[in-house]
């Protein structure tokens, strides 16, 4: 029995690792889909600190309009609102925990990624 029990948890902890989860801040989420850190900085070895530019996001992400379109199920849709302009980086963060912008004076509870 205990055997059979001792089993079970090791096959239950090896299925629970199989299943990752996303990664936790933005620049992961990059790398693990082949971005490297010159993708968004512009240099291999940027400073510690180094901001990105709303620009270098368009680079892979399109216009703004585009990602609109692609949050647009979202109501109100995050990337067409009264912001617009608004960097990028006002809500998602690279390399620390992005933050609900709009949430700050709305009752909006998105997760941003």
């Amino acid at each position: 029995m205990k055997k059979s029990l001792v089993l079970a948890m090791v096959l239950a902890g090896f299925a629970a690792t199989s299943f990752a989860a996303e990664p936790a801040f933005l620049a992961d989420r990059h790398v693990a889909r082949g971005a490297s850190c010159e993708s968004c900085h512009g240099v291999k070895a940027p400073a510690p600190g180094a901001k990105v530019s709303s620009t270098a996001c368009m680079n892979c992400h399109g216009s703004l309009d585009k990602v609109a379109e692609r949050t647009k199920a979202k109501v109100p849709n995050p990337h067409y609102n009264h912001l617009i302009g608004t960097d990028c980086q006002e809500c998602h963060k690279g390399h620390a925990q992005s933050v609900n912008l709009c949430g700050s004076c709305h009752n909006l509870d998105w997760k941003v990624p």
